[in-house]
């Protein structure tokens, strides 16, 4: 999705939708593999909300894999996305329309709400049930949603590992990320009509807009 984000052409994103993404899981696989050759044991822990749109395939290659899905509101969401795509897409066109941006990512990303929806269900059933966090939860105490993903998976946390990431945390509280600003009618979206569009995600999750 890459490609999708940094350079607009429909045509690729139709044609993406439609493939199989089983190749490229598996080749995934082989290339952690190649990667962790000669380590010790671990986990993996792969971060991309891509994963989204091709559950499916990652469930198949990965069956032992677990799934935390962190929450966010889509309207405070859509604003900051909007600026990385633009940021992204900037070097690679002549021409960048804004509008067009946000309209095509609040589309894409309902999509993908709904997917975790519907997901949600089938991964409730397994063995290992994914862990659900609101972000604004994790962000009040990120070093506590660090023991409680460890517990809900059933993992031995060190307490040597609780002191340092406790530790971290009080060094860079907020990652040492800034304050991400923007508006949805930067990106030619309305409030109203964006909260109508994602009405299904913020009531399965009892999330406000």
């Amino acid at each position: 999705m890459r490609f999708d984000t940094t350079h607009y052409v429909p045509t690729y994103r139709h044609w993406l939708d439609s493939q199989s993404q089983l190749a490229p899981y598996r080749f995934h696989r082989r290339f952690l593999q190649h990667l962790q050759h000669g380590r010790k044991g671990g986990r993996w822990i792969l971060k991309s909300p891509d994963h989204v749109f091709a559950l499916d395939a990652l469930r198949e290659v990965y069956p032992d894999a677990r799934f935390v899905f962190m929450h966010r509101p889509p309207l405070a969401v859509m604003p900051s996305l909007a600026r990385l795509t633009e940021a992204l897409r900037q070097p690679f066109t002549k021409r960048l329309d804004r509008r067009q941006i946000g309209t095509d990512l609040a589309e894409r990303w309902r999509q993908g709400t709904a997917i975790i929806a519907s997901a949600t269900e089938s991964l409730e059933r397994s063995p290992e049930p994914p862990l659900h966090f609101q972000f604004q939860e994790f962000v009040r105490d990120p070093a506590g949603a660090v023991e409680t993903l460890y517990a809900h998976f059933g993992l031995p946390l060190a307490d040597e590992t609780t002191a340092a990431v406790r530790d971290l945390v009080a060094r860079k509280p907020t990652g040492g990320n800034g304050l991400n600003h923007g508006r949805l009618e930067d990106y030619g979206l309305d409030p109203q009509s964006e909260r109508r569009r994602f009405s299904h995600y913020l009531t399965f999750l009892n999330l406000e807009a």
